[in-house]
């Protein structure tokens, strides 16, 4: 079943392996290739990598690490250095290696998408011995373990705009010692075996004397048990550092800083992958997720995190960004209900109140779902439904709402709306006796509310015409009237 990972691709070509080739046998051809098979796949192997498939004349491989892999890749440009000190020209075999990390579809031991696809076209414009990487690999990888350089910015297929490239950097370049120094020709982070500097292959039949220092066995031996005691050592202090598990997490902030939301998810989403139990990296995804516009997916990895580490709940962004999804997403409610806290009561009790009919009324609802009724201000959210509402017969409810209440303090508003134009009275006729009632009962004047009552009896009996008698025999024009009401 296909899925979708964030994965580091890797492809490795063989240079002038056409030319090369013309002239040997099939045997000769297989020899070949499979000398390429038994010294490069253990190196991939060490650093977590997976051969994905073979290309033609070079390899597609999958890394989860970003840094693996480009350490992998000098690797392999290590190992093939040594390896063809004793070869002819003909035997020699040099490579170009080039990494893109993104998301990628996996299906039946396959991977593919975009980011395999810049992969590839990044092979073509990587030259022989190198190690060339995409700006994505760069952010992604732990630049403390391996030096890059920057090359430029190229254009290609099926890119918006020009992809900036980087280099693993030469520690040598004289022709003589392997071109990043065989440090990791010989190791991979976590791995111990196979240490050894000796890349010459069982039959070998060169003198270790009449080699370079580096390959002869005493040395090769040494530094082997130097190598052993010195990786330990980073292992057993760093295994579990902060600074191994928050490098990722560093980057993919400062791109949501910056907004550069898809290299933050892709940030964030790699140090999951490596870490899946790390609440931090799963709230930084939410975030993330978030700021994408999918909130659906940010509520899931929001509450994976909260699994792992509750004390998150009180993470500034995670209650900005759940409260400003209230009224908005169905799943809101749940995930406060699940994970009640303080800030989120006081936000939802603030929101009961305060502008947007969706919000105000979700708020309300969800507060009541917890048991929390008595935060919900009633009158106030009454009040605010009255403010925005605009057909007369929603406000006659909510001021029916209001009468029953009973609060004193809708009185101001009440009023604000009986004193208005006679023209907007008439408007307004569907409530205004409802109103006065209201207003009558609150101040708690009986009589007046009685008043009020005979008044709209009046004016049911007699109709718009004895409302214009009334105002008439009070000394107002009709016409007038009747223009400032717009019924003119």
């Amino acid at each position: 079943m296909a899925h979708t990972e964030i994965l580091t691709t890797v492809f490795t070509d063989i240079v002038g392996f056409t030319e090369k080739t013309a002239n040997l046998s099939r045997e000769q051809h297989r020899e070949l290739l499979d000398a390429h098979d038994r010294l490069l796949l253990p190196l991939i192997k060490r650093f977590g990598g997976k051969r994905i498939k073979s290309v033609g004349d070079g390899m597609m491989l999958s890394f989860r690490s970003p840094t693996d892999a480009v350490k992998c890749g000098m690797a392999l440009q290590d190992r093939l250095f040594v390896y063809n000190q004793s070869k002819s020209s003909d035997e020699q075999i040099q490579i170009r290696v080039a990494l893109n990390v993104g998301e990628v579809s996996v299906e039946r031991g396959d991977i593919f998408g975009d980011s395999v696809n810049l992969a590839s076209r990044l092979e073509g414009i990587t030259p022989t011995g190198e190690v060339y990487l995409t700006q994505a690999v760069y952010l992604a990888m732990n630049k403390a373990e391996v030096d890059c350089e920057h090359v430029d910015a190229y254009e290609f297929k099926g890119t918006a705009v020009p992809i900036e490239v980087y280099r693993a950097e030469f520690k040598f370049d004289d022709g003589t010692t392997p071109p990043f120094g065989n440090e990791f020709s010989g190791t991979s982070a976590g791995v111990f075996s196979g240490l050894s500097f000796n890349s010459r292959e069982e039959g070998d039949s060169v003198n270790a004397a009449e080699g370079a220092w580096w390959q002869r066995k005493p040395v090769q031996l040494l530094l082997g048990l130097v190598v052993v005691a010195v990786v330990a050592v980073m292992y057993s202090s760093r295994s579990g550092s902060p600074e191994d598990v928050t490098l990722l997490k560093e980057q993919a902030r400062e791109a949501l800083a910056e907004n550069n939301l898809e290299s933050a998810g892709e940030l964030a989403k790699s140090h999951v992958s490596e870490n899946p139990r790390d609440a931090e990296g799963l709230l930084l995804v939410g975030h993330v997720q978030m700021a994408r516009g999918n909130a659906d997916d940010a509520i899931n990895s929001y509450s994976a995190a909260l699994k792992l580490e509750a004390s998150y709940i009180g993470d500034e962004k995670l209650i900005r960004n759940v409260l400003n999804l209230v009224g908005k997403n169905e799943q809101v409610g749940e995930f406060i209900k699940a994970h009640p806290s303080d800030a989120f009561v006081n936000g939802l009790t603030k929101f009961s109140v305060s502008g947007g009919w969706d919000r105000r009324h979700s708020s309300a609802a969800i507060l009541r779902s917890m048991d929390m009724g008595e935060r919900v201000d009633e009158v106030g959210m009454t009040l605010r439904n009255l403010s925005e509402q605009t057909k007369c017969e929603h406000k006659l409810q909510s001021i029916n709402k209001l009468r029953k209440l009973g609060s004193k303090r809708a009185l101001p508003q009440l009023e604000e709306l009986r004193d208005v134009s006679v023209g907007e009275k008439i408007k307004t006729l569907c409530y205004r006796s409802e109103l006065k009632r209201t207003i009558a009962a609150l101040q708690g004047s009986n009589q007046q509310a009685v008043g009020t009552e005979t008044s709209t009896n009046e004016k049911n009996e007699s109709g718009i015409r004895k409302f214009f008698n009334a105002l008439k025999e009070s000394g107002s024009d009709e016409n007038s009237l009747q223009q400032e009401s717009g019924l003119h």
